[in-house]
């Protein structure tokens, strides 16, 4: 009984937060914005067609779109278009509720062990304030609104999750066989996070057994997702290799000293510090697990494997694999919460000392809120949809240029316009980028792109007009205004 109000109380905590949160509710109410605008985009494609055929929307190149695409498939059957811009945040709150579910059958299978009340609270309060669950900033956003990173934090996370908590058998292997097959095939992050995990964990543990896994999900994978999994993994290690030319060089300033660390240390280290209990959690882990029964070796090698992946990729020359950041986010979301309160509960000092440290956690976490909350990044879609529908019968077989290039995505997922200036998703290589873009995310400003794919119409979002003009020359001489508002305008060439 008491874990089903939990249950309740955790997904109407998180209902509650997302509904009377202005500044939020605002936010993923006026429709998608940010990446989200290309996987509303691209969800389109996925209602009608797979990976391995060109999007004929997109304006760049005819290449294939190659992309893990399983959220997205998913997404485009059960809502429609309609739905998913009125109501973005459902379906990553639909994977809260299952996740929630599995999440407290597992802390009650430890509850019913022996672990007292001071658990649950302790196993609610870490999981409740986790910043990817309380602290919506520009990087932790993605998790709420259409994307599919949340699916992929759950299965990469969930995974480990049961790994460590259960001995092993057929229908654990089964189970986790699954989470992996979800891991590879739902974003590219994912795909990498659960390999160098799974890859290290198995190094550093001598054992086979999780490797073995992830070698029949890859194989499971190949046959499943024939079109998109295994043509997508060249194109993923191509544009990691052009992000290395690209990341590791950081621009020069007159400081010195910080042109010294930045040639160091990445910026997503220095964005890091929501995880820092999380980071100390496993580092006295590590002091203790040799008194402390109740950490098997398992949970010593992942924690092992992530702080190697973790600090590895807080220098800037390995930062290409991604934020440092996100592989403690995906893989230990549900670990901490039930590990750490475990850590907590059998810590041996007297309760207040352990009351005192929950709170600091959860104080701790509730400033990250109160620093970040007004990070989040001004959702304008809504005002682009007025502008463009005013014009609609004049603009239904426009083609697009964008500055920055993606802003013209949402005016053909709305049905604007015929084509936008879009590359074909997962393809966004050296070479594309050499070809078409003056400085990412602007397009070369040139005749040659304007005749060649017969651009008649351009959409500027004002704000970015003098970095275009600096990048690329961009200028709106001879061009006509068609309409404009506040932060958009349209011209017509």
């Amino acid at each position: 009984m008491i874990l089903t109000a939990i249950f309740f109380f955790l997904i109407t905590f998180r209902l509650l937060f997302i509904v009377f949160n202005k500044k939020l509710f605002r936010f993923v109410s006026q429709g998608p914005c940010g990446d989200a605008t290309t996987y509303f985009y691209l969800i389109q494609f996925f209602r009608k067609n797979n990976c391995g055929v060109p999007d004929k929307r997109s304006l760049i190149t005819n290449l294939p779109v190659l992309v893990p695409a399983l959220y997205m498939k998913i997404v485009a059957r059960l809502f429609s278009d309609k739905f998913l811009f009125r109501f973005q945040w459902v379906p990553n709150y639909l994977l809260f509720l299952f996740g929630s579910g599995i999440f407290c059958f597992i802390i009650q299978d430890f509850y019913l062990s022996g672990q007292g009340y001071f658990f649950l609270i302790s196993c609610v309060t870490l999981f409740i304030s986790n910043p990817d669950n309380i602290s919506f900033d520009d990087h932790r956003i993605q998790f709420l609104v259409l994307q599919p990173r949340y699916f992929a934090m759950l299965a990469n996370s969930l995974f480990w999750l049961l790994f460590l908590t259960y001995d092993n058998s057929l229908f654990l292997d089964f189970v986790c066989i699954i989470l992996l097959i979800v891991a590879l095939n739902v974003s590219i992050f994912s795909r990498q996070s659960i390999f160098f995990t799974v890859l290290l964990f198995s190094i550093v543990s001598f054992s086979l057994h999780a490797l073995i896994l992830m070698v029949i999900s890859f194989l499971c994978s190949i046959l499943l997702f024939r079109n998109e999994f295994w043509p997508s993994l060249l194109p993923q290690i191509k544009y990691s290799y052009g992000y290395y030319l690209s990341y590791y060089k950081p621009k020069k300033t007159n400081k010195i000293f910080r042109d010294f660390i930045a040639k160091i240390i990445s910026r997503p280290f220095i964005n890091s510090y929501p995880y820092v209990p999380i980071v100390l959690f496993i580092l006295f882990q590590f002091i203790h697990s040799s008194d402390f029964i109740l950490f098997t070796h398992r949970l010593s090698s992942l924690n092992l494997a992530l702080l190697i992946i973790f600090f590895s990729t807080a220098v800037r020359k390995f930062a290409f694999l991604g934020e440092c950041w996100r592989y403690l986010s995906f893989n230990y979301y549900y670990i901490f919460p039930i590990y750490g309160s475990l850590y907590l509960v059998n810590l041996n000092i007297e309760f207040e000392y352990k009351s005192l440290i929950l709170a600091l956690i959860l104080g701790f976490n509730v400033i990250n809120v109160l620093i970040n909350r007004r990070a989040l990044f001004k959702n304008k879609t809504d005002s682009l949809k007025k502008l463009l529908e005013r014009n609609n019968q004049s603009l239904q077989k426009a083609v697009w240029y964008g500055i920055p290039y993606r802003v013209s995505t949402m005016a053909v997922a709305l049905g604007i316009g015929e084509k936008t200036s879009e590359y074909q998703y997962g393809n966004h290589s050296n070479e594309i980028h050499t070809e078409y873009f003056s400085q990412y995310p602007y397009l070369k400003w040139n005749t040659k792109i304007i005749e060649d794919h017969k651009v008649t119409h351009i959409l500027l979002e004002k704000e970015f007009e003098l970095q275009a003009q600096k990048s690329s020359g961009f200028s709106t001489t001879k061009l006509k205004l068609v309409d404009e508002n506040e932060y958009y305008s349209i011209f017509k060439i």
